[in-house]
């Protein structure tokens, strides 16, 4: 056996926890300052690996297995300390945070919370023409287009319709008719943006 290969199969410890189940202040584990804390743990613990469930945008039932989308990252794991890093936010965002319980995550509460706070984010972003994110995220924009449209767009109109499923949408919309969707992109452009 090489030590290639023999370094593949290298036997090793580790953990299985989700990021929202890191501890923090905001109601819900992010991949922040906590998730950094969490590795360098793990690394003074002689841990090799750190399993987690799927990272994507979860669905009414909150399972990381039912998502909307398979390549987008669920939302929830921005980390309100790294926004005010990047200027995204003010530091007055982050006091006088709602009443979180420590024990669990109030998910409505989170949810409320922190669609407001990346809401805010947004704006900032939006209205900064001299943010250097803007770059950054126009060439993460191209470079993932293939499913990124379609994922913000989707998102978009499952504000528009209420969070129903498609099949309940419009028939224009559900067929997918190409002056639908344009008309959509266009109305709704600032919540298209958004979920990019």
């Amino acid at each position: 056996m090489n030590v290639l290969s023999h370094e593949l199969y290298r036997r090793g410890g580790g953990i299985l926890l989700h990021p929202t189940s890191l501890p923090g202040p905001f109601g819900i584990g992010d991949l922040g300052p906590s998730a950094s804390r969490f590795i360098d743990f793990l690394e003074q613990a002689g841990m090799s690996y750190w399993q987690m469930l799927p990272l994507v945008p979860v669905m009414d039932e909150f399972s990381p297995y039912q998502s909307t989308s398979a390549m987008a990252g669920n939302p929830l794991l921005i980390s309100p300390e790294l926004l005010l890093e990047e200027g995204l936010i003010g530091q007055e965002r982050l006091e006088g945070l709602p009443d979180f319980p420590e024990e669990r995550v109030d998910v409505s509460m989170v949810l409320s919370w922190k669609q407001d706070l990346l809401k805010a984010a947004w704006r900032s972003f939006e209205h900064d023409p001299g943010s250097s994110l803007k770059q950054d995220f126009e060439e993460f924009c191209q470079h993932h287009s293939e499913w990124l449209e379609d994922f913000a767009l989707f998102s978009a109109l499952r504000v528009v319709f209420e969070e129903k499923s498609w099949t309940e949408w419009p028939e224009e919309f559900k067929k997918r008719e190409p002056s639908a969707l344009a008309w959509a992109k266009e109305q709704h452009a600032d919540s298209f943006g958004f979920h990019r």
